[in-house]
């Protein structure tokens, strides 16, 4: 059994977690992951995956809500206080910090072309932040059959289709995503007692 931390231990990991991110929300999210999965696993690969749906249905900047709502199950309201400070703190003080150096260097041809470097890099990490994401409901899928696992591909396919077309709030998406899975467990389900009756 893993101990519970302390707010204290929260505010010093988030606040690490924030100067380490460099290049912003698929940073923040990988190195989040680290310290609070794989090294200390203060959180399972499930939990961090349900807490990040959650959070993106809510409005406002989910890494925020992220860091206030993991907090807040790990060590209550200090915990989610410790976190969110932890995130934010450092985060605003460097982008002020660098805010001042860009606007002075931002025409630089060097200075653009570093951009598009940098851009090339943070999709990547957003293929490592999304495959963590998937991986817990595609073993949960496996674990009940391959029609689940059709049905969190479709689902996959579908809203990376619908965000593509863009006139669809992203919001609709994922409510309609959680819909279709809640209506297919439920059918489901319904099935195996129909079938158990027989």
């Amino acid at each position: 059994m893993v101990t519970p931390p302390s707010w204290l231990a929260l505010l010093q990991i988030w606040s690490t977690v924030s100067l380490k991110s460099v290049g912003g929300g698929q940073a923040v999210q990988l190195h989040a992951y680290n310290e609070l999965v794989n090294s200390r696993q203060w959180v399972t690969p499930d939990r961090w995956a349900q807490a990040y749906g959650l959070c993106q249905v809510v409005p406002g900047i989910n890494l925020i809500a992220f860091a206030l709502l993991s907090g807040f199950q790990l060590a209550g309201w200090r915990g989610a206080a410790a976190s969110t400070i932890g995130l934010v703190a450092p985060s605003v003080a460097i982008t002020i910090v660098v805010t001042v150096i860009y606007a002075s260097i931002a025409s630089l041809h060097a200075v653009q072309a570093g951009f598009r470097g940098i851009v090339t890099a943070a999709a990547g990490m957003s293929l490592t932040v999304a495959w963590r994401l998937l991986r817990p409901n595609l073993r949960s899928a496996q674990s009940e059959g391959r029609l689940s696992v059709v049905a969190t591909v479709v689902i996959l396919v579908a809203a990376a289709s619908l965000v593509t077309v863009g006139s669809i709030p992203v919001f609709a998406i994922l409510i309609g995503a959680g819909v279709a899975m809640a209506i297919y467990v439920w059918a489901r389900s319904r099935r195996t007692i129909t079938a158990s009756d027989d």
